[in-house]
């Protein structure tokens, strides 16, 4: 079964870790190839790199979509997940950025998700209520869902009819039950994160 969902754990770019690239490694890995060729280190700024923000969020978009499908896949709840997009609001107010993907689910994956779930369904019923009720400060347009978790177990029977927002907190319960951590996981072997490729003076710098 394939379906279109958002990303789970990734909570969008705005005030996050992957908002901006690192100057500062840039700078260090353009000295080093300068330093493997022979050639003096620069003294660099800020303004003398130019960065193609556009391509650096969609590859770290893609790192961000195969470090969360290692985990998934290694874990038995999903076969493939392949990005789609970024899906960015007009204003930052209220959301943030999403990552759209596509999945495919096995029948065996399917039924991983449905035993977890039974297995954790205390976990899963202070999940659901903490995502989807509306409190002090917060009102939720979803309150419908937090009623019970009963109906969300019991929507797993269809899982092929389950929307983009249903699947993403099911396996973002999943992940987030099980301690996964998106950044800890992106920058620690996970997957290749991007490195200098959207610096597009990137050439000219190293053989200047």
């Amino acid at each position: 079964m394939e379906s279109t969902f958002y990303l789970p754990t990734f909570k969008g770019f705005y005030g996050s870790h992957f908002e901006d690239f690192d100057f500062y490694s840039e700078i260090d890995y353009i000295n080093e190839c300068r330093t493997e060729k022979g050639l003096k280190p620069l003294s660099l700024k800020y303004d003398d790199l130019e960065f193609d923000y556009k391509q650096y969020y969609i590859d770290i978009s893609r790192s961000i979509t195969d470090t969360v499908f290692n985990f998934l896949n290694e874990n038995n709840f999903i076969k493939k997940i392949d990005f789609i997009e970024i899906q960015s609001p007009q204003y930052y107010n209220y959301s943030n950025d999403d990552i759209l993907v596509s999945g495919v689910f096995t029948k065996k994956n399917i039924a991983s998700i449905k035993k977890y779930v039974k297995e954790n369904f205390k976990q899963f019923d202070i999940f659901i209520k903490e995502n989807f009720n509306s409190r002090s400060g917060f009102y939720s347009f979803y309150s419908f869902y937090s009623d019970s978790a009963s109906y969300w177990f019991e929507q797993m029977n269809n899982f092929e009819l389950l929307n983009e927002l249903e699947i993403q907190h099911i396996l973002l319960f999943i992940c987030d039950n099980e301690g996964f951590d998106l950044y800890d996981s992106l920058y620690n072997g996970f997957s290749d994160v991007p490195y200098c490729p959207n610096v597009t003076n990137l050439e000219e710098l190293i053989n200047r």
